[in-house]
C-alpha cells in the first residue's frame, strides 16, 4: 500500500512488517525448541542384545546433546519386525525413533512375501551409526587354519562341513551362501534362534562354521575356543586387525557389514530431521562414543541422511538376487 498524506498507509505496512516478523520469530522459536519433551528410541530386540546395547551407548550420549532424555523400548518379536511395524506407524513428529539394522530394514523386504511396513516409503533415515562385520570362525578343533583349508576340507569330504546361522534369512546365513556360491562348495546351513545356541554347537562339533558378530565371537577366542580365519568387510578393520578380508583372499564380492542407523517415521517434520541428524553427527563425532562403540567390537560411523538412505536402497537391491538364489521365502 502506498502512502497517502496522512501516513495512514505507511503505519499499516509497518504494522503488518511488525506482525510478520513476530510470526517468524515465533515459528523460528518453535522450531529452535525441538525437542521439548523426552523422545523414544524403539529398538526392535529384547534387552541384553547387541542392538540394545548399542541403543543405550548412543542415546546415553545424543540424549544431553538434544537436551531431552531419551527412552529406550524393545518391542522385540519376528525377526525385528514387530519394532519397526510399531515404529513406521508412530506419530511421524520427530519424538519417536527406531535403531534399524540391515536384517528387517535391506533383507526382510525379500525374505518374506508380506511385510507390514516399507522401509522406503515409511522411514526417513537420520543416520548410520555402526558396522558390525562378521568373522568366519571355526572351532579350534577342527584342524583348519586358513579359509583356503575349509574349503579344501568341503570340496574334499562332501558334506563334512556345516555352517551355523543365528537365524534363516539371517545376515550370517546369506554369508555362508555367499561363500558357498563363490567357492564352489556346498556346505549345509544350519539356523539357530541367535548366537548364544549356535556358539554350543560350534563348540561341540555339530557345525564346523559360522560367520559371527564380532562381538560374540570374543570371548571364545579369547578362551582359544574357535578360530577367527577372516572377516567379511571391505577393508580391514580395526575391530580385529590382524584378519585378512574375505577379498584380500580371493573373494572380491565380500562387503559384508550388519549396518545399523537411525530412522523415524516418513513424514517427521524437516527441522526436527535435521536437528537430531545434526546432534548425531556430533556425538558420533566424539572420541569418547567411538571407543565405547569400538568396545562392543564394531567400527563407529559418522553418517549424513542422504548417505544412509542411498545405503539402504542400494542394499535392498543388492541382496535381493543373493536371497532369491538361497531359496529364502517366509510366506
Amino acid at each position: 500500500m502506498l502512502p497517502d498524506r496522512s501516513g495512514q498507509g505507511l503505519r499499516i505496512t509497518r504494522r503488518g512488517a511488525v506482525i510478520a516478523a513476530l510470526a517468524a520469530g515465533s515459528l523460528s522459536t518453535a522450531q529452535a525448541a525441538f525437542p521439548d519433551r523426552p523422545l523414544r528410541l524403539v529398538v526392535p530386540y529384547a534387552p541384553g542384545g547387541t542392538t540394545d546395547l548399542l541403543a543405550r551407548l548412543i542415546t546415553a550420549r545424543l540424549g544431553p546433546e538434544l537436551g531431552q532424555t531419551i527412552v529406550v523400548e524393545n518391542r522385540s518379536g519376528a525377526g525385528g519386525i514387530v519394532g519397526c511395524e510399531a515404529a513406521a506407524r508412530a506419530a511421524p513428529d520427530g519424538y519417536t525413533l527406531l535403531l534399524g539394522n540391515i536384517g528387517p530394514i535391506a533383507l526382510n523386504p525379500s525374505i518374506y512375501a508380506q511385510l507390514p511396513y516399507d522401509p522406503e516409503r515409511d522411514f526417513a533415515a537420520i543416520g548410520r551409526v555402526a558396522d558390525f562385520p562378521l568373522l568366519l570362525v571355526v572351532p579350534s578343533t577342527l584342524g583348519v587354519a586358513s579359509v583356503a583349508e575349509l574349503v579344501a576340507l568341503a570340496k574334499r569330504e562332501p558334506g563334512r562341513v556345516n555352517f551355523a546361522s543365528v537365524g534363516n534369512g539371517s545376515i550370517s546365513h546369506l554369508a555362508g551362501e555367499m561363500l558357498n556360491r563363490a567357492a564352489g562348495i556346498r556346505m549345509t546351513h544350519v539356523p539357530y534362534r541367535g548366537g548364544s545356541q549356535a556358539y554350543v554347537d560350534l563348540l561341540g562339533g555339530q557345525v564346523q562354521m559360522l560367520f559371527s558378530p564380532g562381538l560374540e565371537a570374543v570371548p571364545h577366542l579369547q578362551a582359544s575356543r574357535v578360530r577367527a580365519l577372516a572377516i567379511t568387510s571391505a577393508e580391514r578393520s580395526q575391530v580385529a586387525s590382524e584378519l585378512p578380508t574375505m577379498r584380500e583372499l580371493g573373494y572380491p564380492d565380500f562387503d559384508i557389514v550388519a549396518w545399523f542407523g537411525l530412522l523415524a517415521p516418513s513424514a517427521v517434520p524437516p527441522a526436527a530431521l535435521t536437528r537430531i541428524s545434526d546432534a548425531l553427527q556430533r556425538v558420533m563425532a566424539t572420541a569418547e562414543l567411538r571407543q565405547s562403540v569400538l568396545g562392543v567390537a564394531a567400527e563407529p560411523v559418522v553418517d549424513t541422511p542422504e548417505a544412509f538412505a542411498t545405503l539402504i536402497s542400494a542394499d535392498i537391491r543388492r541382496w535381493a538376487p543373493i536371497i532369491t538364489a538361497a531359496g529364502v521365502r517366509i510366506e
